[in-house]
This record gives structure tokens, C-alpha cells and sequence, in this order.
């Protein structure tokens, strides 16, 4: 799948731009955004770091399982996008 996305990237912005690497990182980050927005109804009151696990050790509050399972497929796409961009090898 990472290739098939991978080439269709490559097809669409053969030569990217600083322009380009910065959209697609804003794509991103808002799909990351719309992630933590199912997660307790965006209610994250603590800082997301390495101890953020704690609060949710037993149960993820996911208030949309359709809408969370959304933003990660979009989160693989974007990815390989930012990684493309980036000149990188996923």
C-alpha cells in the first residue's frame, strides 16, 4: 500500500517545493488533530507526552470509532506524503 501511495505522490508532485513540503505537513497535523478530537471529545487535559498513556491505560474515549479510524487511514497517507516531500524512505 506505502508504494501505491508512494507512486502516486511521485506522479502528482515529481519536483517538491518548500511550498509543498509545508502543505502536506499542515495535511498532517490536521489529520492528527481530527484523531485527538474523537479521543474524549477533544477533552485532553493533559499534555500529550510519553506519560499520556497513563490517563487512558485501561480504555481510549473515542466518541466517533468511524471518524477515528478515518483520520489513521488518512494519517498513513499523509504520511508517506510528508516522508515523499521530505525526500525520505519510507
Amino acid at each position: 500500500m506505502i508504494d501505491l501511495i508512494w507512486t502516486w505522490f511521485k506522479k502528482a508532485v515529481p519536483e517538491p517545493t518548500d511550498k509543498n513540503r509545508a502543505v502536506q505537513y499542515g495535511c498532517h497535523l490536521e489529520e492528527v488533530q481530527e484523531m485527538i478530537d474523537t479521543i474524549n471529545d477533544g477533552d485532553l487535559s493533559t499534555s500529550i507526552d510519553s506519560d499520556w498513556y497513563k490517563k487512558y491505560a485501561d480504555t481510549l474515549p473515542v466518541s466517533d470509532p468511524i471518524e477515528f479510524l478515518d483520520s489513521l487511514c488518512d494519517q498513513i497517507v499523509t504520511a508517506v506524503g510528508v516522508a515523499y516531500m521530505m525526500g525520505y524512505d519510507i
